[in-house]
């Protein structure tokens, strides 16, 4: 049987299936044609859009696809730093005076920390600090004069380390300490840096002042202290961003109210110390007893923590503690004689302060808490002066000076020599006491009269900006930063 009307149709049904097949072709082709070509509508919706996204080619390597509305060339310029070797891990970046970059980084082949510095020409590669497996957790930021300072992890021995001119210190070695560093310098260039205790699981942070380090735990309330960041703001103080890893939270601490800056003072009274954490009248921090009524009392940072603590000296003996508390001695040795003048400064600039003696004009110096040959020997001064002590330029080194009847006779040197300031502040008959009253890094000068105190911010002649009351008229005063804020 056969069907005539089939046979018919058939050449018909398969022209138009030619016809769509061709018509598919032609808008397969037009459509790869597109990317170059075609705009987007207005109205053509996310969805459509990301769509035909998906199908884009771009043929043009330098071309980058801004926005899913449209090509546009790339306003980013790539460079290579450093590729020698494995490095470019744990970067900061900062900006000099000149307005060039600089990058603080670890070099994972080598272990160390490199820092790269653009000329406007050529990047300067150096390696900062190669001692051990050091440069991890870096973090850099600059001073008002372009010195670049770094903070970073000391990986071998667990430290938090600081390098500024390529001077290197380790800022904290009470255990593994040093990660998320985090680095700001004050108006004054001195650095302040936070960062997290891995032992203990706290946000730490450390403040440089003068040539030692105030150290502080800000947060120990679990494990908290991750990934730091850390700014000052106008006044210096500091605010300090942290991840609380215990809850999951992103944390915020700032000084609600900043410790007073730089030294304090106190008075010594027949063998008891009545210090003050201030530059002004009121009850005392700190009162216990230690020494005898005869000792001379002495003060300084004897072990480089940022904390002035006391001793006495007694007939050519030392008796020094590092505690402003009552208790044994940690330091105990004979250096000068009887009638000398005791004196204690850092003398050499290493963070702790050491002793020495005046006597009859001639200075005897040394550079440990120990006894032994003087480090240093030299005439500054008459034999009826009162010796005194600070860092005058804040260079970090103590040097020396006297106080002659009611005037200053300083010099930035452990030598004989001229002075460096000479100027009246005082009466003849007030004790001369010194100390970095504004915690700018330099030591200053003022009197006690008769239990006042009278303190000014500046090696000259001029008017006092502290004036109080704390103590009696027959007490020694003492001055240092108690509490190392």
């Amino acid at each position: 049987m056969s069907y005539p009307y089939k046979t018919a149709k058939s050449p018909i049904f398969a022209v138009a299936i030619t016809v769509m097949l061709v018509m598919a072709l032609a808008m397969n082709f037009a459509s790869a044609e597109a990317p170059a070509k075609v705009k987007l509508n207005q109205g053509q919706d996310k969805e459509e859009l990301n769509h035909s996204e998906q199908h884009r080619v771009v043929s043009n390597p330098s071309e980058t696809i801004s926005s899913p509305s449209s090509v546009s060339r790339s306003s980013w310029s790539i460079e290579t730093v450093d590729s020698y070797g494995y490095v470019g891990e744990y970067t900061s970046i900062a900006f000099g005076l000149v307005g060039y970059p600089s990058i603080s980084y670890f070099d994972k082949t080598n272990s160390d920390l490199k820092y790269a510095k653009w000329t406007g020409s050529v990047w300067n590669i150096a390696t900062v600090d190669s001692t051990g497996d050091v440069g991890r957790y870096t973090s850099i930021a600059f001073d008002s004069f372009g010195y670049p300072s770094i903070s970073y992890s000391d990986w071998t021995n667990g430290n938090l380390k600081y390098a500024s001119a390529w001077n290197i210190q380790t800022v904290d070695s009470t255990g593994d300490v040093a990660r998320y560093t985090s680095i700001a310098l004050d108006s004054f260039g001195n650095p302040h840096i936070s960062y997290w205790d891995y032992t203990n699981g706290d946000l730490k942070y450390a403040k440089r002042t003068g040539s030692g380090w105030n150290i502080q735990t800000v947060d120990s309330t679990g494990d908290v202290g991750w990934y730091t960041s850390i700014a000052l703001d106008s006044s210096d103080q500091p605010h300090i961003s942290y991840f609380d890893s215990t809850n999951d939270d992103l944390k915020y601490a700032y000084q609600t109210a900043a410790a007073e800056g730089g030294d304090d003072i106190g008075v010594y009274r027949n063998g008891q110390w009545i210090l003050r954490n201030s530059k002004s009248s009121g009850t005392a921090d700190y009162r216990f007893n230690f020494g005898n009524p005869t000792d001379i009392p002495v003060t300084g940072d004897w072990n480089g923590d940022g904390e002035y603590t006391i001793g006495v000296y007694r007939n050519g003996q030392w008796i020094l503690r590092d505690s402003n508390s009552a208790g044994t001695a940690d330091y105990r040795f004979n250096f000068g004689n009887p009638t000398d003048i005791p004196v204690t400064g850092d003398w050499n600039g290493d963070g702790d302060d050491t002793i020495g003696v005046y006597r009859n004009g001639q200075w005897i110096l040394r550079d440990s808490n120990s006894a032994g040959g003087a480090s240093h020997r030299f005439n500054f001064g008459n034999p009826t002066d009162i010796p005194v002590t600070g860092d005058w330029d804040g260079d970090g080194e103590c040097t020396i000076g006297v106080y002659r009847n009611g005037q200053w006779i300083l010099r930035n040197s452990n030598s004989a020599g001229a002075a460096s300031y000479r100027f009246n502040f005082g009466n003849p008959t007030d004790k001369p006491v010194t100390g970095d009253w504004d915690g700018d890094g330099e030591c200053t000068i003022g009197v006690y009269r008769n239990g006042q105190w009278i303190l000014r911010n500046s090696y000259s002649a001029g008017g006092a900006n502290y004036r109080f009351n704390y103590g009696n008229p027959t007490d020694k005063p003492v001055t240092g930063d108690w509490d190392g804020m």
